[in-house]
């Protein structure tokens, strides 16, 4: 698990259109229109004390944002992730949060919260950042369209890149990273030789008494019990019983359920 996971996640969302009812919300193109349902709303709006009040028909750049989070994390971590307060906020007060955290940045690195702002100044629009080369900053962005610049409310799902100067883009909020659990270490590959013995162990399989009497003798008298019961067949000969196998007839046999 790391922000590769919500890169991931908004990748596989370009495209996506927003709808024009509460129909058809898991479809990428299928009932589009300009009323602003989505799926993201949908699905953000049944986590409870996500949201202050529902956010389905409403503009939805931050709701894809969180969405994304949300479903490349779950919600719990998501919220650590996140600058929330006790509830999710939209661009204005995301913002506000990133800057009173100490995560606002102005160079961006992929998995920052980008933000833009509109023709009065006020923060206007968000997205995730997916790349940065040092001149340009690309992003995936939701509610937005394809044209040049930053367009907000355009109800589509889009990767767009700008210039690093482009004078819309107001800073970068950066999700808290260190909140992701450390990976756990890969177990380390048995000493060579060792790993062979504990194979052997675990597979080797019986196939004479003499062999059992000799390897496994808690079971040997098991063993000839049953085969004098004739349950099981044969001289004591092509038996090929496992140490697991064994062991059960073992317990059985003490618990008295070979009995006549």
């Amino acid at each position: 698990m790391d922000r590769n996971d919500v890169l991931r996640i908004a990748d596989a969302e370009i495209g996506y259109l927003e709808k024009a009812t509460r129909e058809w919300l898991d479809e990428r193109t299928k009932n589009a229109g300009n009323a602003n349902y989505t799926k993201y709303a949908r699905d953000m709006d049944a986590l409870s004390g996500w949201y202050n009040g529902p956010k389905q028909g409403f503009d939805w750049c931050a709701v894809f944002v969180e969405w994304c989070f949300v479903r490349a994390y779950g919600a719990p971590l998501a919220r650590k992730l996140l600058p929330h307060s006790i509830y999710s906020a939209g661009c204005t007060q995301a913002a506000a949060l990133y800057r009173a955290a100490g995560r606002w940045y102005s160079i961006p690195q992929p998995g920052d919260q980008i933000f833009f702002t509109n023709s009065r100044g006020l923060m206007g629009h968000t997205g995730i950042v997916v790349a940065y080369d040092g001149n340009t900053v690309t992003t995936i962005e939701g509610n937005t369209s394809s044209a040049s610049g930053v367009v907000a409310n355009g109800g589509c799902v889009r990767k767009k890149t700008y210039q690093i100067t482009y004078n819309r883009i107001a800073g970068y909020g950066r999700p808290d990273w260190s909140a992701i659990p450390a990976p756990e270490p890969e177990p380390k590959p048995a000493p060579k030789g060792e790993e062979k013995e504990v194979d052997t162990v675990q597979e080797r399989r019986y196939q004479t008494l003499l062999e059992i009497e000799k390897e496994v003798p808690w079971a040997k008298d098991t063993v000839d019990n049953l085969i004098r019961k004739n349950l099981l067949q044969g001289d004591g000969t092509g038996l090929d019983l496992s140490r697991d196998m064994l062991r059960l007839l073992v317990i059985n046999d003490r618990a008295g359920c070979y009995d006549k």
